[in-house]
């Protein structure tokens, strides 16, 4: 009787958390990449706080090494937190560990499987280091991945890496979002937080 109270209880403490919509997006030539249509907001948990991921921005979903795709591939339910991952990834606006945690809290929030969503926590724990300096190296060249409305007209006919070099090449640059950093306190845990 006591579990049963726990578990009534839990449920509905966690059937108010909001689970990350879906992203508006068209993809690019190969369907690697898809860019967002519209700002993504995720209220994290039921915090108050939310990631606004801008529209314009360029995700390419999980990044699965080949070898691995048959058991996790780039898309799944945990697609919507992997975007979330990706920006969090480019702007650097919270430490790569928090980036990482808000991704799990993201997963639960969108039910992914307990499994995928721990190997895909692990991966990025363990092997993002690469990715974090890529993406750093990348907006100190010049390189942008939240693309101005003004040039999002052609990203369906490119290769992504394509479009955003002659973009770099045409000098187009990255404004008009905000890089909020509030709610990064929110990823020192893999815990959906709760008011």
């Amino acid at each position: 009787m006591k579990h049963r109270a726990v578990f009534l209880l839990s449920a509905l403490l966690l059937s108010g958390c909001k689970t990350i919509p879906s992203p508006v997006t068209v993809s690019d030539t190969h369907d690697k990449h898809a860019m967002l249509k519209q700002d993504l907001v995720w209220e994290i948990g039921n915090s108050g706080r939310t990631i606004v991921v801008p529209a314009g921005f360029v995700t390419d979903y999980a990044s699965v090494p080949p070898v691995l795709r048959s058991l996790v591939g780039t898309r799944g339910k945990y697609s919507r937190a992997a975007v979330v991952h990706d920006y969090l990834y480019w702007s650097q606006v919270c430490s790569r560990a928090q980036s990482d945690n808000l991704m799990m809290i993201g997963m639960k929030e969108s039910n992914a499987s307990k499994l995928k969503a721990w190997a895909i926590h692990s991966g990025v724990s363990y092997g993002g280091g690469y990715a974090w300096k890529e993406n750093a190296d990348n907006r100190e060249a010049g390189y942008l991945r939240v693309i101005p409305m003004s040039s999002w007209d052609g990203f369906d006919d490119y290769y992504w890496p394509q479009y955003q070099k002659a973009l770099r090449d045409n000098d187009v640059s990255e404004r008009g979002y905000v890089r909020d950093n509030s709610f990064c306190y929110l990823g020192n845990s893999t815990e959906v937080p709760l008011r």
